[in-house]
């Protein structure tokens, strides 16, 4: 998009990762060049949306959601943010079903 980037351009692919590897699948379908166009253009869907047979922990899709905003100065502000809001689950959050 012609901006410079930063920190915050990780941390949206760290949501991306995130994204996938919790719903399986990438938060739009189509091909690459659709996908992307989506990304900078349209709201990512809730976690939940994508893998309605999953239940998510409310704070981990807010976690996820504020990784993939389009504007940077909305994101989480850091990887330590990241890490501390990753640690505040709750146990059974944690756990592996």
């Amino acid at each position: 998009m012609g901006r410079a980037t930063d920190e915050r351009t990780d941390l949206f692919n760290l949501g991306l990762l995130l994204f996938e590897m919790l719903t399986g699948r990438a938060p739009f379908d189509g091909s690459f060049t659709d996908r992307h166009h989506l990304l900078m253009t349209a709201d990512v869907p809730p976690l939940a949306r994508r893998r309605p047979d999953l239940v998510f922990p409310s704070e981990l899709e807010a976690l996820v959601s504020r990784l993939l905003m389009r504007e940077r100065e909305r994101r989480v502000a850091s990887a330590e943010e990241v890490l501390q809001r990753l640690a505040a689950l709750e146990p059974e959050a944690r756990a592996a079903p």
